[in-house]
């Protein structure tokens, strides 16, 4: 997470199981559930784009994000990582520019309701 500025742009590219989360400048990567593991405080990682299931997402109508294998579970915050956190925990992270996913596809920019001034962005750039 860092300064709104940096923030991500994504392109949401729907299928029918589920959200691809891609970085629009970068196609082949995409956001990825670590190892396939949907568990409390698991890593969300910008990863190759192979499609599997742990790169399934959809953007619930509250502006959170959820593995489509995972529905009771969102992005959150832990630090400075991104992990998955129980939906309603007081670290999830809500979404100010994206759109939920029953929308048109469209590129939108990660940053957030839910911390006012920031994004979602590499860890390099800002914390």
């Amino acid at each position: 997470m860092g300064n709104l500025q940096n923030a991500f742009w994504v392109w949401i590219q729907k299928n029918p199981w589920g959200c691809y989360i891609k970085v629009a400048n970068r196609s082949n990567h995409q956001f990825d559930c670590s190892e396939g593991k949907y568990h409390n405080d698991n890593a969300v990682v910008m990863y190759n784009a192979h499609n599997g299931g742990n790169q399934w997402f959809v953007v619930n109508p509250d502006r959170t994000i959820s593995p489509t294998h995972s529905p009771k579970m969102v992005w959150g915050m832990k630090g400075n990582e991104m992990v998955l956190k129980p939906h309603g925990s007081k670290d999830q992270l809500v979404f100010k520019d994206l759109l939920p996913t029953h929308h048109n596809e469209n590129t939108m920019k990660m940053t957030l309701r839910s911390h006012p001034g920031k994004g979602v962005c590499l860890a390099n750039k800002d914390k």
